[in-house]
């Protein structure tokens, strides 16, 4: 999972939140996964830092963004499948206020 997505730069493809898409606010929007663990999604001069990690058993995605509209992805994300060009993401609220689902594809 490090390896595919420190090899290339990234698109929010998809994110959908308790059923609402809200994929339009990250359009333009691309991510990169740096070997630090630092992550950075850069749309023209705007500018998410953040960090990101992968547990040791490879199944969840942690990621920590400053500001918006990226910190809304700021959670533990179970990884549903990973292909070198499509990563899925979900992550059900342990609140029950739903599911969340964010895909990412090859910018």
């Amino acid at each position: 999972m490090r390896d595919i997505l420190i090899a290339t730069n990234w698109k929010v493809a998809s994110y959908i939140d308790s059923g609402d898409d809200e994929t339009s606010d990250y359009n333009g929007y691309t991510v990169d996964f740096k070997v630090s663990d630092e992550v950075v999604a850069t749309n023209g001069s705007n500018t998410n830092n953040g960090s990101w990690s992968v547990n040791g058993s490879g199944n969840e995605l942690t990621l920590n963004f400053n500001g918006t509209p990226f910190n809304e992805f700021n959670d533990d994300w179970d990884i549903i499948s990973v292909l070198p060009t499509r990563i899925e993401l979900r992550d059900v609220s342990g609140g029950g206020s739903g599911t969340d689902i964010l895909i990412f594809e090859k910018a």
